[in-house]
């Protein structure tokens, strides 16, 4: 007897329920750790071996005038030398107390560094008048009194002054910065301002946070040029974007490159369990660190990638042991490492190197000072061993995954120990590590090293961000474009790192950041680390120059390779049709210019 044959009824469901077999057999096998990658690059790091570098000077458009006799001065010339070089502003420089002013025909810009103005009190009427000419000077220091002073008051904006010394606690920006039109807190306030009162034709755009508000930075016109006075007290790294904000404010427009980059780093992790009190976690939740990082911690940090768009670049750390001498044992519990890092992955994160153990790259030589208790190593062999080691145990636990960023543990790297890493990591393309250098922390300014290898430091830190942070944050917003966060998980368990307060309290102050970060600048790209290396190379390559006439802006661009971020400040009129890139507004009076060829053209508008 023949079988029957069956006939199907809904043949097309069979083909569908095969698509969403199919479909599941991807998943399940990327999930299973193929096909896994870093993060695709909006960025990419540029091949430092394909690069052929232009060397041109920058027309001297700015003097730097300084007193070598006075110690502010000399403290604000060094701080200068950084933002202009940053600003591809081309600059001579001048020590007054040695030598007569010099004629400042041939210059555009004139930037006084020192409060006591008796100095050049005879050739003060020159410069008065090459600003009535169309000049423009800034005073960057808190002018003293002095019968200088006194006599050019009116012309600076300052209509009446008790030419007493206050203190600024608090600082009120209007919206010609980024960020602005909210407050930031001084750290450490001192009698630090002249408590002045300004003419009708001045214009203020920080004021102090009081009842009784004083002005922080304003400016003037005069004739057909303007003064512009910074009335703050201090220039130190952490107020940099402040002086290039008010350096920007002289002459009709100003154009300068920027990083464009936001990212977010967190330190040990992947990791195995770290130790620590987990007294705060059990009160809280009534779990363990295990289950507790896995079930609450790592997916509110997950809400946040979704809500802002925030990126991590999460960097591994093998083992917690301290052991410094080899061999090296691998690691063989790694499902942590396998689940968090994969989920990384799939929200758009990048993982990272951190270390073989936590112990900084230092020799038996380093002298920590007495502020951390680490190993050390015994020689550089040593120390190639354990990165090699963690190289290879990142390849093995994520074989399709390139790492390619680097984070000192704790922050600290020896030059041996950085001259290890270029040796043992050859995708190695950045390392990321402090702005403000602490003690014995590795501080970084953003460059690119003579080995191509890109120094990208993280500028603020943690859940819960300090008065300094927020006023450092604030700042580089506006001298570089950038937001660079990091963060530990281990910080919820340390009671001096606010766990205490508890996950739900820290997770709040946490998203403070990140929301201020996004709200404030929504042009900016959130990034993973590699991306940024990518960022931080263009700008460092570009030598930006540009002209400004009655009718356009022309930006030329050295060291084009593909695209280029600058900063736009147009002090009179507004931009019309672009060439050459785009334009976006992001505060009063500033754009931000995405070039996306070496020649970029802004026709001026009228205001």
């Amino acid at each position: 007897m023949k079988k029957a044959k069956i006939k199907l009824q809904f043949p097309w469901l069979f083909y569908i329920v095969l698509a969403y077999a199919a479909l599941m057999l991807i998943v399940l096998s990327e999930r299973a750790g193929i096909r896994f990658t870093n993060a695709a690059k909006t960025s990419s790091y540029l091949d430092p071996a394909s690069i052929t570098l232009e060397t041109a000077d920058l027309p001297l458009t700015t003097l730097l005038l300084y007193d070598s006799t006075q110690p502010e001065s000399t403290a604000q010339r060094e701080q200068w030398h950084t933002i202009l070089q940053e600003m591809d502003v081309g600059y001579a420089e001048q020590d007054v107390a040695q030598t007569p002013l010099a004629p400042l025909q041939g210059y555009d810009k004139a930037i006084v560094t020192f409060p006591e103005l008796d100095v050049i009190g005879g050739e003060m009427d020159l410069m008065t008048q090459w600003v009535k000419e169309g000049g423009g000077v800034l005073f960057s220091a808190t002018l003293a009194d002095c019968s200088t002073l006194r006599g050019i008051g009116h012309r600076i904006g300052i209509y009446d002054s008790s030419y007493e010394s206050t203190a600024t606690e608090k600082i009120a920006v209007d919206g010609f910065m980024v960020g602005g039109n909210r407050s930031y807190a001084v750290p450490d306030p001192f009698e630090s301002s002249l408590r002045v009162q300004l003419t009708e034709e001045a214009t203020a755009h920080i004021m102090s946070a009081e009842d009784n508000p004083n002005p922080i930075l304003w400016q003037t016109p005069y004739g057909e040029g303007r003064f512009v006075v910074v009335n703050l007290g201090f220039l130190e790294k952490s107020v940099r974007g402040i002086y290039a904000a008010a350096y920007s404010l002289l002459g009709d427009a100003c154009v300068y490159p920027v990083i464009n980059s936001a990212t977010f780093y967190i330190d040990d992790f992947p990791s195995p369990v770290p130790g620590g009190n987990g007294a705060f976690v059990q009160r809280d939740y009534q779990r363990d660190i295990a289950s507790f990082y896995t079930n609450v911690w790592w997916p509110d940090m997950q809400t946040m990638t979704k809500t802002y768009g925030a990126r991590y670049t999460a960097v591994i750390i093998e083992n917690y042991e301290d052991e410094t001498t080899a061999p090296f044992a691998r690691q063989t519990d790694v499902d942590r490492f396998h689940f968090f890092g994969k989920s990384v992955l799939l929200d758009g994160g990048e993982l990272g190197y951190h270390g073989y153990n936590h112990q900084p790259l230092v020799l038996e030589s380093f002298d920590y000072r007495g502020e951390e208790n680490y190993a050390k190593w015994p020689d550089t062999a040593t120390m190639q061993a354990a990165v090699t080691e963690l190289r290879d145990f990142c390849a093995e636990a994520f074989p399709t995954v390139k790492l390619s960023v680097y984070v000192p543990p704790s922050n600290i790297l020896s030059a041996e120990g950085r001259a290890v890493l270029a040796q043992s990591l050859p995708d190695l393309c950045g390392v990321a590590s402090l702005y403000f250098s602490t003690g014995v922390g590795y501080g970084q300014e953003f460059t690119v090293a003579q080995d191509g290898i890109v120094e990208m430091p993280r500028i603020v830190s943690g859940c819960e961000l300090t008065d300094y942070m927020w006023l450092a944050a604030f700042s580089e917003l506006n001298f570089h474009y950038l937001a660079s966060h990091f963060l530990h998980p281990d910080d919820l368990l340390d009671p001096d790192r606010g766990a205490e307060q508890g996950w739900p309290v820290l997770k709040e102050k946490l998203k403070e950041y990140v929301a201020y970060v996004a709200q404030n600048t929504p042009q900016l790209r959130m990034q993973v680390g590699s991306e940024e290396a990518g960022a931080v190379q263009r700008y460092c390559y570009a030598q930006v120059r540009s002209e400004t006439t009655a009718d356009a802006i022309t930006v030329n661009i050295g060291n084009f390779f593909d695209e280029a971020y600058c900063f736009v400040r147009l002090n009179e009129g507004v931009p019309g049709a672009v060439q050459g890139g785009t334009l976006e507004p992001i505060a009063d009076g500033l754009y931000l210019l995405h070039a996306t060829q070496a020649q970029v053209k802004i026709e001026r508008g009228a205001a």
